[in-house]
């Protein structure tokens, strides 16, 4: 099931943020963004840059 999706800039802001959970607070939210950003951004052979991630909450 599709939880979230989270559109952002090079720069780590969200321009569309929607969350189909309702049970998340508005700081679990920003920290979830926060870690997204973190894991699509990652630069290296080990973790190329990422369009869809999978990723359990």
């Amino acid at each position: 099931w599709v939880k979230a999706i989270i559109i952002f800039n090079n720069h780590g802001k969200s321009w569309l943020s929607k969350f189909y959970q309702t049970d998340y607070s508005e700081d679990t939210e920003q920290q979830i963004i926060k870690e997204m950003f973190h894991l699509v951004s990652r630069k290296g052979e080990k973790f190329p840059r990422r369009r869809i991630v999978n990723w359990r909450i």
